[in-house]
């Protein structure tokens, strides 16, 4: 009877042992489904091909324009020196520049959800840029300047931004991941260059992640192109019956035209075409509970100075003071395929004012403030593959592994090639009636 009962406890021990074995065996492999589960979320959550990094981009930006006209009138009270009275028309207005480009970033170095580093390239072609282009003469005092084709009844003074056209950059990146993965540090080094007009420039960049918070500082330095190319020129001869004795007659005390015996016009001339260098640094920051959205703040400074010359033969070539600015703006993930850029710039390194007589016949510009460069932009980005986050269609919030790191493979955010295209021109003169 006892051996009976050894038996069936014996019995009753072995299945229970073998039933845990069994659980433990069965918790363990589900453990490890877990283990592999997550391993592959976190895999899939910093996964990327080649199209996700590729972006199409179309949009178009508002800028502001002036231009001055200067109108000559006889002057009937002051026939020498026979110097022409000036009426001055100003004018401001609005252009809007198309832009068009491909932006694309690849690894370099192998990436994946444990990698702590990764080396980059980045790269982009298309219409982008922002020429800042003006003229302006100052003692104008004729109806065209025969070398240049400035003068009385054209504009005196214009003052706009333009597409620089067709562009392409190319650069190198690095970015390393902290020890706890919630922020990383990188360093790049971007080439610029403009097919038209061949405008080249350098920029080297750092940037710093933490969490939703990112920073980010660029250095430019434009290479090539005039600087500051001062000429003096002249222009001699007896104007009789002339191009210039057609407009420049002056009207004698009874209304009759008098003529022109001869007279000297004199001027000085300053061009200034090149790419730009200079700085800027930019704030930014996503959301936790919506990582579609990225607001954004940029400030820049473009060393376009001119100090004022006075080379020897007209009057002095005015200055012109460098380009500052910000912009405000957002991007917002609409959909995995399609983003929205939109924001307003502001700048401060293009001369704004008005032409006034300067008491001598002639008139000069006046400069009152700088706004060029103000605007509106609004950019369409369409990605080949997807974007992991969209307002419709995508994640708003995910934890799975940290922002920075999920960041690591965003595009590095630069400026546009700027180029400072400046001709300036200083007159003086005299003219000789035959009173």
């Amino acid at each position: 009877m006892r051996k009976h009962f050894a038996l069936k406890y014996l019995l009753l021990g072995g299945l229970i042992g073998a039933t845990t074995v069994t659980a433990l065996a069965a918790d363990a492999e589900v453990q490890a489904a877990q283990s592999m589960s997550q391993e592959e979320v976190r895999r899939e959550a910093v996964r990327s091909t080649w199209q996700d990094r590729t972006d199409i981009v179309i949009g178009a930006q508002s800028y502001k324009s002036q231009a001055g006209y200067g109108e000559g009138s006889p002057n009937v009270e002051n026939s020498h020196p026979a110097y022409l009275s000036s009426h001055v028309n100003n004018a401001s207005g609005t252009d809007v520049n198309a832009k068009f480009y491909v932006e694309t970033l690849h690894p370099v170095t192998h990436y994946d959800e444990n990698s702590k580093s990764v080396v980059f390239v980045q790269g982009g072609a298309g219409r982008n840029g922002e020429k800042i282009k003006t003229v302006s003469l100052t003692g104008g005092r004729w109806v065209m300047n025969p070398r240049t084709g400035y003068g009385y009844l054209h504009p005196v003074f214009s003052g706009r931004v333009e597409s620089v056209g067709t562009t392409a950059n190319i650069g190198v990146g690095y970015r390393h991941l902290s020890k706890d993965e919630n922020a990383f540090w990188g360093a790049n080094a971007f080439y610029d260059h403009a097919f038209s007009g061949g405008y080249n420039r350098v920029s080297a960049g750092a940037e710093y992640v933490t969490g939703y918070n990112e920073f980010r500082i660029n250095v430019y330095q434009g290479l090539g192109g005039k600087k500051n190319d001062i000429k003096v020129n002249g222009y001699l001869g007896n104007f009789s019956g002339n191009y210039y004795a057609d407009y420049l007659r002056l009207r004698n005390p009874d209304g009759s035209l008098g003529g022109i015996s001869g007279g000297v016009i004199r001027y000085d001339s300053r061009t200034y075409d090149r790419a730009l260098g200079g700085i800027d640094f930019e704030y930014a920051r996503t959301f936790k509970n919506a990582r579609w959205l990225r607001a954004y703040i940029d400030g820049y400074y473009w060393r376009s100075s001119h100090p004022a010359v006075r080379p020897g033969l007209g009057g002095t070539i005015s200055g012109k003071r460098a380009t500052r600015g910000f912009k405000v703006g957002a991007e917002m993930n609409l959909t995995p395929h399609l983003t929205m850029d939109i924001g307003f710039q502001t700048g401060s390194g293009d001369p704004k004012g008005v032409f006034a007589d300067n008491g001598g016949g002639g008139f000069d510009f006046r400069q009152t403030g700088h706004d060029s460069l103000n605007g509106v932009y609004v950019m369409l980005r369409y990605t080949l593959g997807k974007s992991r986050f969209a307002w419709r269609g995508g994640k708003h919030s995910d934890d799975v592994v940290t922002v920075a790191r999920a960041k690591m493979l965003d595009k590095v955010r630069r400026s546009e090639l700027v180029i400072d295209s400046t001709y300036q021109e200083a007159w003086d003169g005299e003219m000789y009636s035959e009173l």
